[in-house]
């Protein structure tokens, strides 16, 4: 029997979908994986994936400037 408090299917695919709508694919992040978390706690992982995206292409994209200046 499901604990009350696990994420269901309806809730999971929401999350699912906003961290494809960040760049985030199923396939580099399957919240199915979570099984037995609460929403809350899925949403805080989803948080923190994002998060980390940005910060990602953030260093990403100074790199890639730091790259330019020093190539002049």
């Amino acid at each position: 029997m499901a604990n009350i408090y696990d994420a269901g299917d309806y809730e999971i695919r929401l999350l699912q979908g906003e961290l494809a709508k960040n760049g985030i694919s199923q396939d580099q992040l399957d919240l199915g994986n979570y099984a037995g978390l609460t929403y809350c706690e899925l949403k805080g992982v989803v948080n923190a994936a994002i998060a980390n995206k940005k910060r990602e292409a953030l260093t990403n994209g100074r790199q890639s400037s730091d790259t330019s200046k020093s190539s002049k």
